[in-house]
C-alpha cells in the first residue's frame, strides 16, 4: 500500500519474505491540489523480489480514491486483485535481458 497521509507518505508490504521491500523501496507521493492530481511513485530493487533479468512473472496492480470519507472508486490494471486474491489471472510480463 502506498499512500500520502497526514503524516507523509506511508508504505505497507501485505506479503512476502522478510521486510526488504518495505526498506529498500523508492517511494514518492506527490499532490497538487490546484490541478486536483495525485503522482504515485514506487521503485523496488527487482533482487528484492526474486527476480532477475529475462523472468516471466505475473503482475497486478489496484488504485482506490479514499480522502478520508470512504472510497469513491477504484481502478485496476486486471481483474484478480481487489476483492481477493486471484494470481491466475494477473497479466505476465518477461523482463528485458
Amino acid at each position: 500500500m502506498l499512500a500520502l497521509t497526514a503524516g507523509g507518505v506511508a508504505f505497507h508490504q501485505f506479503v512476502g519474505k522478510g521486510d526488504l521491500v518495505a526498506n529498500n523501496a523508492e517511494r514518492s507521493v506527490v499532490r497538487d491540489d490546484k490541478a486536483k492530481r495525485t503522482c504515485y511513485g514506487l521503485r523496488i530493487p527487482l533482487s528484492d523480489i526474486g527476480l532477475k533479468p529475462g523472468a516471466e512473472f505475473g503482475f497486478n496492480i489496484v488504485l482506490f480514491d479514499d480522502d478520508g470519507e470512504g472510497q469513491a472508486y477504484w481502478l485496476q490494471l486486471a481483474p484478480g486483485l481487489a476483492g481477493g486474491q486471484h494470481v491466475a489471472r494477473y497479466p505476465r510480463f518477461v523482463l528485458a535481458k
